[in-house]
């Protein structure tokens, strides 16, 4: 069970419940002052104010396959600044070219378009509604779970927090993408680590050492980049690093380990297929700038399917191994396995006059191509989204579902697992947690028929309103930060060094 602190709402407190009303974050307003803008990634661009009014609307949505930035966001007035460092091109960009191009990789890997990887499709036009507001667009691409180096390198590059002036610069970040690198399989991950920090010392120990705060990204989940064959974590100049990841370690023989042992580490969301491309005049996706105080005062509202639309009661998407005894249970509880599209299964049955079943298992496969198409539209039809845990506690397949619409469901764990930004948003307000120990005497759909359907329906409102907060947005041209996952992650870094 995860549980929500409260906090009383002061300046840039993120509290998640209004006493007088029940959810909360405050910001201060960006406010720019941008000028001619020489870039070190690119070309060099002249825009005025004006110019950038007129083009921003235009523009906003355009996201390029390199992802490189064409503004200067030091003169803009942030909170706090970061410097990302200019490594060499062997610590991140030439392992994005080779996992996207080279065959060995690509068939799994597709980490252009600031790591969220090409576009599969749109849902729709329709997007993201509130009845007065602009539409944005939900992308669904081809996302890999163990992107998340990539993608908050590219939040990084193009966040109005950004300063090219180290000197300027509240907080480093380190670009290097370790865990991609070792899911290349390369007998040199120690190397790779020793280099890295052998430049930041010999090249940058100005800044490296000079005690001010420094993040880096974790593709892999922490107590895999603790080993030897990953070993980041195990190199002594990390201890005061903090670290972005999708998962905490949670088993307590890990969590006392030296390379795990005290590290500070901001979890965030696995990187799902669906990301927004948000329209600058759509102001729910803009809150957080706004200063928006409690979060369910939020205006936003994620324009999945209703409930009656979900005519499937329990959808698991996972794959057939049966890596632990407790997952082998659960998928013998779903005599329906396929890998059907949503809308050919649904045809097949309605050409036989027969309803759609009550429970679901679409047989997935990480890389497969049916995975990437199927997944989604699966649990847009779905109301509720089994989520057990594999060779971990955690899974890509819960922010899917967040972002689908689909409540999830989680098991209790002997051991305590940390989510994204627990500290500001109760997963209890949009998830479903099953007692394991219920289903020595009854099945999962039978305990989830149990549930009173006001208590289904607060749950989906509640998710509906919390889902931008799960995914990674797609705005490298819009000055202005949309609402997103990485807007917590700079939440957190600042909270962790108290930068305001």
């Amino acid at each position: 069970m995860i549980h929500q602190t409260q906090t009383p709402p002061t300046s840039r407190n993120v509290a998640t419940v209004d006493p007088t009303k029940g959810s909360s974050y405050s910001s201060g307003s960006l406010k720019t002052n941008l000028k001619t803008i020489p870039t070190e990634l690119g070309s060099t661009s002249t825009t005025s104010e004006n110019q950038m009014d007129n083009e921003k609307e235009k523009n906003h949505r355009h996201v390029t396959q390199e992802c490189l930035p064409t503004i200067d966001t030091s003169d803009v007035l942030t909170p706090f600044k970061i410097y990302v460092y200019d490594l060499p091109s062997d610590f991140n960009t030439d392992i994005r070219r080779t996992m996207t191009d080279n065959s060995r990789f690509s068939f799994c890997y597709n980490l252009d378009y600031c790591g969220t990887g090409e576009e599969l499709y749109q849902l729709g036009n329709d997007g993201l509604t509130s009845e007065s507001q602009p539409k944005s667009i939900i992308s669904v691409r081809n996302t890999n779970q163990f992107s998340l180096e990539t993608i908050i390198h590219y939040k990084m590059l193009n966040s109005p927090y950004r300063t090219l002036d180290p000197d300027a610069a509240d907080v480093f970040y380190i670009p290097a993408y370790s865990g991609l690198n070792c899911l290349q399989f390369n007998k040199d991950s120690k190397e790779f680590v020793d280099k890295l920090f052998n430049y930041l010392k010999t090249n940058q120990s100005q800044y490296f050492l000079s005690g001010k705060p420094h993040v880096l990204t974790l593709s892999k989940i922490q107590r895999e980049q603790g080993s030897l064959n990953c070993p980041i974590l195990l190199n002594p100049n990390t201890h005061n690093i903090t670290f972005v990841g999708i998962e905490k370690e949670a088993h307590p023989y890990w969590s006392s380990s030296d390379q795990v042992k005290g590290r500070s580490l901001i979890v965030a969301p696995y990187p799902s297929y669906v990301h927004f491309l948000p329209n600058i005049s759509d102001t729910t996706l803009y809150e957080f700038d706004a200063e928006l105080t409690f979060l369910n005062t939020s205006k936003f509202n994620f324009d999945t399917p209703d409930l009656p639309e979900r005519n499937v009661l329990l959808f698991l998407a996972a794959g057939i191994r049966r890596s632990n005894h407790f997952r082998a249970q659960l998928l013998d509880q779903f005599p329906i396995q396929l890998s059907k599209h949503y809308d050919k299964y649904s045809e097949e049955l309605q050409n036989k006059g027969e309803p759609m079943p009550e429970q679901i298992m679409l047989i997935t496969s990480e890389c497969s191509e049916e995975h990437r198409s199927t997944t989604v539209p699966w649990m847009m039809k779905s109301k509720y989204c089994l989520q057990p845990p594999g060779d971990s506690p955690t899974r890509k397949s819960f922010y899917d579902a967040i972002l689908s619409g689909c409540i999830p469901i989680l098991f209790t764990n002997q051991y305590h697992v940390v989510y994204p930004f627990d500290k500001y948003i109760n997963y209890d307000d949009f998830s479903y947690t099953i007692d394991q120990t219920l289903l020595a005497n009854k099945t999962v759909l039978e305990i989830v028929k149990e549930i009173p359907h006001e208590k289904t329906e607060t749950r989906h409102k509640n998710l509906r309103r919390l889902a931008k907060w799960f995914q990674y947005s797609l705005s490298n041209a819009d000055i202005n930060d949309s609402d997103d996952a990485f807007t917590f992650v700079l939440h957190e870094i600042a909270k962790n060094h108290k930068l305001y």
